[in-house]
């Protein structure tokens, strides 16, 4: 009996603690998902819910593209914990890394065949460093818009790493994060979107930037208030460069760009498209980044 009953005590003790680890799981999991039901209502996206052993993940399609949000940490439960979002770029054709400085590897695992690329911008020197295939590629890429773009990630809503990452097809951004609050999670989607709206004007459409502050706005620019083609009347952010149709923008009273809010716009030059040297070239097939 005496038997009996200590197997009794140590089987109770048994079920109170897997009581204990399932209540703090799913304590830990409603509050992931419902930091990320948030984001779901605002963005409009597919959000599969996390359990016990995993996280939620937040799909939104976003123009003619889509992103995913997820969060987990990295090298398992030892590591960091950080918010990911891809971003679908079918665009990107090169390989860039753009990380803090020092490198937080534990963010973005070194990729090989990349090379530091030199650049001028005191903006990005203090805080970041860059690796590329294509150095020319990638200092296109990063535009002040990007750039900016990437500083609002660090700074918001509280100062952490943030590592980005561009793949063929792909964009990725990583940032060290701990809060469960619904508005950051949104805040995150909104400037990591931001970015990749900055970045899309680098490319063969939306705005081309010369020397100096002259802008050329190109064929099937798109404005960000009313998402319809700039065909006349447009004006371009101050700060930012991100166009917009005049009347857009005096409705709105400042810059559409999520952080910028500048009031001051500047009126571009038109011009016709630039010529792409690939456009026989199909796009890179997308390869998930790591």
């Amino acid at each position: 009996m005496e038997c009996l009953g200590v197997a009794f005590l140590i089987f109770a003790g048994l079920i109170a603690f897997l009581v204990i680890v399932a209540a703090r799981a799913q304590s830990r999991a409603d509050r992931w998902n419902q930091a990320f039901s948030g984001a779901a209502r605002r963005f409009g996206g597919n959000l599969k819910f996390g359990g016990w052993f995993s996280y939620p993940q937040l799909r939104i399609n976003y123009g003619s593209t889509f992103a995913r949000l997820t969060t987990y940490t990295i090298d398992g439960s030892r590591g960091p914990r950080c918010l990911e979002l891809v971003i679908q770029f079918p665009d990107a054709r090169f390989r860039c890394e753009v990380l803090p400085k020092p490198p937080s590897w534990q963010l973005i695992t070194e990729t090989a065949g990349l090379f530091p690329v030199e650049f001028n911008w005191e903006d990005l020197r203090h805080h970041w460093q860059v690796r590329a295939d294509d150095g020319d590629e990638s200092r296109t890429f990063l535009s002040a818009g990007v750039r900016w773009q990437l500083e609002q990630l660090w700074e918001a809503p509280e100062r952490s790493e943030v590592a980005l990452s561009i793949r063929p097809g792909w964009m990725l951004l990583r940032k060290k994060w701990s809060s469960t609050k619904p508005t950051d999670i949104e805040q995150f989607v909104e400037l990591g979107l931001s970015l990749f709206d900055q970045a899309q004007l680098t490319r063969t459409i939306g705005i081309e930037f010369k020397e100096g502050d002259s802008v050329q706005v190109l064929e099937n620019a798109q404005c960000r208030v009313c998402g319809d083609v700039m065909e006349n009347d447009i004006v371009y952010c101050r700060r930012c460069k991100t166009p917009h149709h005049r009347e857009c923008w005096e409705y709105n009273g400042a810059c559409s760009t999520y952080g910028c809010r500048e009031v001051q716009y500047l009126l571009p030059r038109r011009a016709g498209a630039v010529p792409d040297e690939n456009a026989e070239s199909p796009f890179a097939k997308p390869v998930k980044p790591r």
